[in-house]
């Protein structure tokens, strides 16, 4: 094992927390701005302090941590963030929204996360585990995996896995080039977190600065400026090029885009390389010592000071040197808690499948411990149909996939969320986990209504298309007319579609849908390709009169109705992103009819909707719905 002084231990984790604060105030004023800058450093910079998510998130990991100790598993993580985290953007309201559906992580970090899988949301709170685990950069990879799993999925996983590598490394080596080229060695050659590294590198070699960054941005450069590739591309762009000096973290500011995500995790990495003692006093002034957490981090312990924080993480540090053999601190003042729950086996959701209604619902089942282990696994549910129990037999430290296939009990029935409990037992003890299956409720597709383009029948008059005269033009043959003003089918039409169980006797598609997310995955109920129109439709049953946000996308010219009141039209296509287009609708009291047309002008829609909660904010500041459910019954 690695030994360390507390001294010094303590020294290099208060200098990160500095580093990471001085880049999360440095960079906030200015984020978001996807182009580079070249802002002087000055003391006015420093004027305004925010509470900033790159350090809100790992507070709250300290405070599970000093909890539960090194031997948290995904579901701690997910049920704290579910208890004490009510952040609404991007990938953190998404989480939100599975979470409180009951879909816990890895999975939560999977599922209905098409678009922000790969945000800057989780290599930001990397730092925490490289300062418990000090020295040992798979281990902190280990544990960043696990957090990053809550809300994402592959680069951003292994970005958060990169960074708290490079941080653990950093409390034993200096040279960041060596701590860059260590940490990415954990990592397969063909990751993707490989190929990023190298490519910077690359782009680096025999050319100066500038051109290296603008061939970043060029190969990485993303229309969201969360995007992980791009933004983590930019820290280690500025961590090979600048010194090791706080300085540098201006540096990284400059590189805009994510501005604050890019500086504070340089800011971060070199405050632990330079250590507390040995940062300018200048800096120390600029950032003071005051420790500010936002206030949708909520019923949590932490420190009021940066100084203290520092201290509390030593703390649990020690704990995890000791319990899982990573290092040693000498001359430790603090007494090391070793008294925390140790589960001897646990379980943890992979993966959902539904077709139709029935479900598969695919789980990890680990043992903890180094000897045998014999498990009986069982399924309950009041919703759900119950599969067999299973008797799993794993050997030391192994895991094993075990999969249960269940359906909804009654179809007719449409709660928020199916919920259900999975229980381990063995010969000495018991543990029951609860999860959940989302409801994105139904929806009648109506159509597609396709009709062809009359226009464009005569051929090319100068070189016929065909040797036969009486044949249509190539094009006329490959395209349809996409009518957006006709009317095929009026609200009144719809109504009683939805009234009609009989969806046979009417001279074009009716189809009752269930999405098993927020996409809903148009394309795949027919098969022809080419323009066409769609309409969509659902009630929604509101107990009260109230507003909500609804957003949606698709690569369609879009049409939207609440009760036969036309709330919004669209007059270009934009890319499918989740909130892409928001209105803010009148929801009465009992059954409200949300219709959607799409007129699609490419073979791909991509559609997707969902309702979020009004509160008096915009539709980016406000938490998913998670009680009104589409329906058709």
């Amino acid at each position: 094992m690695k030994r360390i002084t507390y001294e010094k231990y303590l020294d290099k984790i208060w200098g990160g927390w500095v580093g990471k604060c001085a880049g999360g105030i440095l960079g906030a004023p200015i984020e978001g701005f996807k182009c580079f800058h070249n802002i002087e450093l000055s003391e006015k910079l420093f004027e305004t302090n925010y509470p900033n998510d790159d350090l809100d998130l790992q507070v709250l990991w300290l405070d599970l941590v000093k909890q539960k100790g090194p031997w948290i598993d995904e579901n701690d993580l997910g049920k704290f963030w579910h208890k004490h985290v009510d952040f609404p953007w991007g990938e953190y309201g998404l989480a939100a929204k599975n979470l409180a559906s009951g879909v816990m992580p890895p999975l939560s970090g999977k599922h209905n996360n098409d678009y922000w899988n790969r945000g800057m949301g989780s290599p930001i709170r990397s730092e925490i585990w490289g300062m418990l685990c000090a020295g040992d950069p798979e281990k902190a990879a280990y544990y960043a995996q696990m957090d990053s799993s809550l809300d994402h999925v592959g680069f951003s996983v292994e970005a958060e896995m990169f960074l708290s590598a490079c941080e653990a490394l950093a409390f034993f080596e200096s040279d960041i080039n060596k701590i860059m080229k260590k940490a990415i060695t954990i990592f397969p050659a063909e990751s993707e977190i490989t190929n990023m590294f190298n490519k910077v590198v690359e782009f680096n070699k025999d050319t100066n600065y500038d051109s290296a960054k603008g061939k970043i941005k060029s190969y990485f450069g993303d229309a969201d400026f969360t995007s992980s590739p791009m933004n983590v591309a930019f820290a280690v762009h500025a961590l090979l090029n600048f010194p090791v000096k706080m300085e540098s973290v201006m540096e990284a500011v400059n590189l805009g885009h994510d501005s604050d995500c890019i500086s504070a995790t340089v800011g971060a990495l070199l405050g632990t390389i330079i250590g507390y003692n040995n940062i300018d006093p200048k800096w120390k002034k600029f950032i003071g010592n005051e420790l500010l957490v936002s206030p949708e981090i909520k019923g949590i312990k932490y420190a009021s000071t940066i100084s203290d924080l520092a201290l509390e993480t030593a703390a649990a540090g020690i704990s995890f040197g000791k319990l899982l053999d990573i290092f040693v601190v000498e001359n430790s003042p603090v007494q090391v808690k070793t008294d925390f729950d140790f589960k001897t086996f646990s379980i943890v959701q992979k993966d959902l499948i539904k077709c139709c209604n029935s479900y598969k619902i695919i789980f990890e089942l680990r043992n903890n411990t180094a000897s045998v282990k014999s498990i009986n696994v069982s399924f309950h549910s009041e919703v759900l149909s119950i599969p067999a129990q299973q008797e799993i037999e794993l050997a030391g430290k192994e895991k094993k996939k075990i999969i249960f296939e269940t359906k909804r009990l009654s179809a007719e029935i449409q709660p928020s969320n199916f919920p259900y409990q999975i229980e381990l037992t063995s010969y000495d003890s018991k543990d029951i986990y609860d999860f959940g299956i989302p409801n994105y409720g139904e929806w009648l597709m109506i159509g597609p209504f396709i009709e062809d383009d009359k226009d464009v029948v005569p051929m090319n008059p100068d070189y016929p298309d065909h040797g036969l005269a009486s044949l249509p033009s190539i094009p006329y043959m490959n395209h349809d007319l996409l009518n957006t003003e006709k009317e095929f089918i009026t609200n009144e039409e719809i109504k009683e579609i939805l009234k009609n169980k009989n969806f046979n006797e009417y001279p074009f598609l009716v189809k009752r849908i269930s999405p098993s997310a927020s996409q809903f995955e148009l394309e795949k109920k027919f098969v022809g390709r080419g323009e066409r129109t769609i309409y969509l439709s659902t009630k929604i049953n509101s107990e009260t009169n109230q507003q909500e946000w609804i957003c949606y996308a698709g690569w369609a010219f879009i049409t939207l109705w609440v009760n036969d009141k036309q709330i919004a039209k669209s007059t270009k296509i934009k890319r499918s992103w989740p909130m892409a287009f928001g209105e803010l609708i009148d929801l009465k009291k009992g059954d409200n009819i949300i219709t959607f047309r799409l007129d699609c002008p490419i073979d791909e829609i991509r559609f997707q909707a969902g309702l979020k909660n009004f509160k008096g904010a915009h539709f980016h500041q406000s938490q998913w719905e998670t009680e009104l459910i589409p329906t058709i019954n």
